[in-house]
């Protein structure tokens, strides 16, 4: 059991790789899936991330869900944001039937 906080979305490649017939490459193209309840936890924040003189801010999330993932990206919805990150690592919580994603 999560205590619900956010949303998450898969990130769905559709397209890609060559035409068959006109040996041309197909146009990729992303979707997000239907919104899985989660529990989103952040870990880090830092507003004053430096690289190379150019300044961003950094940011990683832990994410609890019930619901299995397969895609490599992901989009996180919860109290005030919305944004999308890039699958770090997937575990499975087999003794809480839980799935712990790191973004």
């Amino acid at each position: 059991m999560i205590i619900e906080n956010g949303y998450l979305e898969e990130k769905i490649k559709t397209g890609g790789g060559l035409d068959p017939i006109t040996h041309l490459p197909i146009k990729v193209s992303f979707t997000f899936g239907e919104k899985k309840p989660c529990q989103i936890r952040q870990v880090e924040y830092d507003n004053l991330a430096n690289s190379s003189g150019v300044d961003y801010i950094k940011s990683s999330y832990t994410v609890l869900t019930e619901n299995d993932i397969e895609s490599e990206a992901i989009r996180l919805t919860g109290e005030g944001f919305s944004k999308e990150f890039s699958v770090i690592q997937k575990s499975v919580l087999t003794e809480v039937g839980l799935v712990k994603i790191i973004v």
